[in-house]
């Protein structure tokens, strides 16, 4: 199997919605240092006495999230986007893109916007997002 078969974490970038039209303009959250996408089902646990000592279930809904970290510009439009998302608790289209073209949009909240800004050093921002869509 060839190597190049594979992604390479630095080719892949999310970005953002800065419209206030759905999706109309996406532009690359600026300094990006980190992108973790996850998928979590939970279990809907259906053990009871006739069952035993063994656990049955089905899984149900799937959360999916994802963490962007960052370095801290002075001026970033997509940046500012999410910053804006999570102060005014309204959604955004985000949009993760591998070398250039898109792999994959939804609607995400932005649940939590967290910015570091140590002495003698960079100043980094953590964004965690919950998407309310479906990747399209």
């Amino acid at each position: 199997m060839a190597c190049t078969n594979f992604y390479k974490g630095d080719a892949i970038v999310l970005k953002v919605n800065v419209s206030s039209s759905a999706g109309t303009d996406l532009k690359t959250v600026g300094g990006q240092t980190g992108l973790s996408r996850s998928s979590n089902a939970s279990w809907i646990d259906l053990s009871n006495k006739d069952t035993g000592a063994v656990t049955c279930g089905v899984p149900g809904r799937i959360t999916k999230t994802m963490t962007l970290d960052a370095l801290a510009p002075i001026s970033d439009e997509g940046r500012d986007a999410l910053q804006d998302a999570h102060d005014n608790r309204t959604s955004i289209t985000v949009s993760v893109y591998k070398d250039g073209v898109s792999q994959e949009s939804a609607t995400a909240y932005v649940q939590t916007f967290d910015q570091n800004d140590p002495d003698n050093d960079k100043s980094t921002y953590t964004c965690n997002l919950n998407l309310i869509t479906a990747w399209a």
